[in-house]
């Protein structure tokens, strides 16, 4: 989707890079959401635990992830900032 997207986010006047990390986020977001989130499978296979205990111990995490994305979004020097230790 990223090849697709790219050529229109100068255009936008958006940061690839910024725009790379929301996306990462909600590509991971969507990988532990209910009921077909392909990282639920693997964690019940793993784990060998129903999927009713699976998912409820997901939603924090989802919960975390939403709030992360809010702040990338509304402060996006978080997501560009790089230290550095010289």
């Amino acid at each position: 989707m990223m090849p697709v997207l790219y050529p229109s986010l100068g255009l936008l006047g958006i940061d690839p890079i910024w725009f790379a990390i929301i996306f990462v986020i909600m590509i991971e977001c969507a990988l532990i959401t209910p009921p077909v989130g392909l990282n639920l499978f693997v964690i019940q296979s793993v784990s060998g635990g129903r999927s009713s205990e699976i998912i409820k111990g997901v939603w924090p995490f989802i919960v975390i992830m939403l709030l992360c994305l809010l702040l990338v979004y509304f402060f996006p020097g978080i997501a560009l900032y790089v230290p550095f230790n010289f």
